[in-house]
């Protein structure tokens, strides 16, 4: 398939017109630019951009492959689309920019390449969402798509092809050989940039390659760290870099990747440490009775098999009992979360209330109409929570696979909500009974950066196959956490106790 025939049918998806102009410059007297990508810029774009920007626009325009990569907020999609331009109407090339998602493509990096045009009214052409087309013929022009259909990159022949990757990291290989047998041209050229957010695939390979000419840019070398102040809105800033090392260590894969543009050693580590976690087992003995935090419990539910139940009493940060059975039905499952249930309220009430103290509780948002179970939702959970709810049992259903609150850095729900468990470990606020078993399940837990640039943790299946077992103790205090602890900005927090 001819170049011309791939982008007309790239056409008839590139969106509404946004912009032309009207009275602009012919396309050939930008020609004197075709080797000053960075005169072009600050000429014809009227910007600015800073040395390891401009030493970005040099490999593209002398190497035919060329790898970027880079820390957090050093402003990678800004030069690109002003790149783009510079090919197009400096090299009279044609342009693909490309990407994983439709978000970064779209609504970044065209959003870039829009800002810049707007700013150079005597550009020719028409500026659509995903198209800038110079002319009518295919020759000049710049396209938008995402990598997740390679079919879309190939037929590209063109003998000045310029095609910019982004997010290069969540890029898969059909996609890196798709682009590759399109740039064949002497004239052509490749230009992929990311994070190192893991030591394998293609990202990985092409920052290691010979063929490849490779920068690596640190947050360390932006102006805005090195100087201490805003020199670029928006960009990285030490604080931020401060941020992230308290959030998530120097050591770890997140800072090496986001802030030191350095690949991780390991894919994976572990999510929590054995001194925070024995802590933790060291405050339960301290931890005396509560007299005024209404008890919350956590069921993670199995059938028949090796799998247990798992029913969490927590009280505020406090987890007080973890009760475990094995073999049940879902039906004799209810009948002993039921039990439980009755057994708490009388113990806690028979310890605590005395009606003024009732009256403080309502204030804090509690009923008197008995205790609430948050329940698993997925697989057998669902059953439970249906009959819990006829029995008039109030219930909260725990979803793992849903969005996380905080979507930009957790891949859903389940990762967001043992983010918290860690948090709440390390700054010493929980308190938890020793057991062998459950700090087994917790030290089994791995975490690692996906190729979103987002915290996933690892499956159950690969836990389980690392113990022999289900991790069913731990995903009950970590459901159970999150609702009688509470993430910051969920709308179900509760009260903060303190003991």
């Amino acid at each position: 398939m001819s170049y011309e025939i791939e982008v007309r049918r790239l056409r008839e998806q590139v969106g509404d017109l946004i912009a032309k102009h009207e009275r602009a410059r012919d396309v050939a007297e930008f020609s004197r630019y075709a080797d000053d990508p960075a005169g072009f810029m600050r000429d014809v774009l009227r910007c600015e951009p800073w040395q390891k920007q401009l030493e970005m626009a040099e490999l593209v325009r002398d190497h035919p492959r060329t790898v970027v990569v880079t820390a957090n907020g050093i402003g990678k999609d800004w030069v690109t689309a002003r790149l783009a331009l510079w090919w197009v109407y400096a090299r009279r090339g044609l342009v693909i920019l490309t990407g994983p998602t439709e978000r970064q493509v779209k609504q970044i990096l065209m959003r870039e390449l829009r800002k810049a045009f707007a700013l150079a009214p005597e550009l020719p052409g028409e500026l659509y969402s995903l198209e800038l087309r110079v002319d009518d013929t295919g020759e000049c022009a710049v396209l938008a798509f995402t990598s997740d259909n390679p079919d879309r990159l190939t037929g590209f022949h063109h003998p000045r092809l310029l095609i910019c990757v982004t997010e290069g990291q969540g890029v898969d290989d059909a996609a890196y050989e798709a682009i590759q047998a399109c740039a064949t041209a002497p004239g052509n050229r490749v230009f992929v940039y990311g994070n190192p957010t893991r030591p394998t695939g293609p990202f990985y390979r092409a920052a290691h390659a010979a063929g490849w000419h490779t920068l690596r840019i640190a947050a360390s070398e932006h102006p805005n760290v090195v100087e201490g102040r805003e020199v670029i809105p928006g960009a990285v800033s030490r604080e931020w870099i401060a941020a992230v090392r308290d959030e998530y260590g120097e050591g770890s894969s997140f800072y090496r990747a986001r802030v030191l543009a350095e690949f991780p050693e390991n894919s994976i580590e572990g999510l929590i440490r054995r001194d925070w976690l024995r802590a933790a087992f060291a405050r339960f003995e301290s931890a005396g009775p509560d007299l005024r935090t209404r008890p919350l419990l956590s069921l993670d539910v199995a059938r028949f098999g090796p799998d247990a139940s798992v029913l969490a009493v927590l009280q505020g940060p406090v987890v007080r009992e973890l009760i475990r059975w094995r073999g049940a039905s879902t039906t004799t499952t209810v009948d002993r979360v039921l039990e439980e249930i009755a057994r708490v309220e009388r113990e806690w009430r028979c310890l605590s209330v005395a009606p003024d103290e009732l009256q403080a509780l309502r204030e804090l948002g509690f009923s008197d109409s008995g205790l609430t179970v948050v329940v698993d939702e997925p697989g057998l959970g669902g059953g439970a929570i249906d009959l819990l709810r006829a029995r008039g049992v109030h219930v909260r259903a725990f979803n793992g696979g849903s969005q996380a609150q905080d979507s930009s850095r957790f891949l859903n729900t389940r990762a967001e909500s043992h983010w918290h468990f860690r948090n709440l470990l390390e700054a010493g606020k929980v308190a938890l009974p020793a057991d062998l078993e459950l700090e087994e399940e917790v030290l089994a837990v791995e975490w690692q950066i996906n190729s979103q640039g987002k915290v996933q943790i690892v499956s159950k299946d690969t836990i389980r196959a690392t113990l022999g077992r289900s991790p069913d103790k731990l995903d009950a205090i970590v459901m159970g956490l999150v609702h009688s602890v509470g993430i910051p900005g969920r709308e179900w927090r509760e009260v903060r106790v303190v003991y």
